[in-house]
């Protein structure tokens, strides 16, 4: 039941192969998982940003799944909120009902966010 992303790949292999895991990467390696111990490191949160569809962004936050769309589009989309350990069909938004949730989310996308000099998501142009 470990909740990880692509990022966690490289972590994972330098582990398996004996080689150190780069201290400024996001990364966790998930060998403990594979390994079937019970001792592995926990993201604090996962973030994503996607250009498709007008921009998004989202968050995995223990049980929560939170988005934010069309983010070129609108200057401050709403914030969707799901359940995932109720709701896995992503059907009962529940931003509108969790205010210290929706104020989180707007404190990590503003910590997790990194702009780039070179690549702007569209949002930012």
């Amino acid at each position: 039941n470990h909740v990880s992303a692509h990022w966690d790949i490289f972590p994972t292999l330098c582990e398996v192969t004996g080689k150190a895991i780069p201290q400024n990467i996001d990364g966790i390696s998930f060998l403990p998982v594979l390994l079937g111990k019970n001792n592995q490191r926990q993201h604090k949160y996962l973030y994503w940003e996607f250009h498709e569809r007008n921009g998004a962004r989202a968050i995995r936050l223990e049980n929560w799944k939170i988005v934010q769309r069309n983010l070129k589009r609108q200057p401050n989309p709403p914030i969707e909120i799901y359940d995932l350990s109720t709701d896995l069909g992503e059907t009962k938004n529940l931003g509108g009902k969790k205010p210290e949730l929706v104020k989180n989310a707007l404190k990590i996308f503003k910590e997790a966010h990194e702009p780039s000099p070179i690549w702007k998501m569209r949002w930012e142009q």
